[in-house]
């Protein structure tokens, strides 16, 4: 490009020569062709949304020990895990002789990375028994994606209910009610993180 053909342009700007329907109209659009291709050229913007999970309380609606109480906790875990990954990714502290627990614990070292089908949380709600097993009080599916929607980043936390149901099996919510609990999702977009945790 010569110092000649940017005064040139600059005149066909102003409307001299013909302006930009003249014969010299041309440079104009090579100009405009030319940042078109510099733009569509710049890579897109690559990231993932990330949410961190706060689990503030709950209720167990029949208790599971004999002192008529729970020791509730709840477990995070992932749908259909490989062969090579464990289904849960963390659980909670255990709210012991209750049966509305008050956690108000976050996943402070776990940002979950949502991306194509790792979407899918798994939250069950356990009765804590040292002497025998855990017993199951009750469990949910819950699609991340709902938290991802672009209006609500950098609003704050998103707080939802959540029904824990008895009759649980990862893909269903049928039967009988067993609790609920409440969550806060942290929803934030960015690129690939270390020590992250991909649902998948």
């Amino acid at each position: 490009m010569s110092v000649y053909e940017d005064i040139l342009r600059e005149q066909v700007k102003q409307g001299n020569m013909g302006g930009t329907k003249g014969p010299l109209g041309y440079l104009t659009q090579k100009e405009n062709a030319t940042k078109l291709t510099k733009s569509s050229s710049k890579p897109k913007e690559e990231g993932y949304h990330w949410i961190k999970i706060k689990l503030v309380h709950g209720i167990v609606y029949e208790a599971t020990d004999g002192n008529g109480l729970s020791d509730p906790f709840v477990k995070f875990g992932r749908l259909n895990p490989t062969l090579f990954e464990g289904k849960y990714l963390f659980e909670s502290p255990v709210e012991k002789k209750t049966l509305t627990p008050m956690w108000e614990w976050t996943s402070e070292s776990k940002e979950l990375q949502i991306a194509g089908k790792h979407r899918y949380l798994i939250v069950e709600m356990w009765d804590r028994d040292l002497l025998s097993r855990n017993d199951f009080i009750g469990g949910n599916t819950i699609d991340l994606t709902q938290f991802c929607k672009p209006e609500r980043l950098g609003l704050g936390p998103i707080t939802s209910n959540f029904t824990m149901y008895k009759d649980f099996d990862e893909t269903t919510k049928t039967g009988k009610a067993a609790g609920e609990v409440e969550l806060q999702f942290f929803v934030t977009f960015g690129p690939s993180k270390a020590f992250s945790s991909p649902l998948n």
